[in-house]
């Protein structure tokens, strides 16, 4: 079986291509989108690769250092990505 591979996506295109980051904590379910244009996130280089700032974030609700996951908002789907986080929390 051939594994498949992605390439994970940088603030560069995420940026282009969505504007939205959505983080959400696994050990509370506290979760908040961002507009990657705007701090906490400006100073992030093009380069930087989304996936790996889940190691290092910190929840703000319940201060658990990386369990946090970051998902990328295509075209409206936050509502929907919400909705579904929130039904695997409950």
């Amino acid at each position: 079986m051939d594994k498949q591979t992605f390439t994970p996506v940088t603030f560069g295109y995420l940026r282009r291509e969505a504007k939205w980051l959505h983080l959400y904590c696994t050990v509370c379910g506290h979760d908040r989108e961002f507009d990657v244009s705007q701090p906490p996130f400006a100073h992030m280089t093009d380069s930087t690769v989304v996936p790996t700032l889940g190691q290092s974030m910190v929840c703000s609700n319940c201060g658990t250092k990386g369990k946090v996951w970051s998902v990328p908002e295509f075209h409206g789907a936050l509502p929907e990505t919400r909705k579904r986080w929130r039904q695997l929390r409950d």
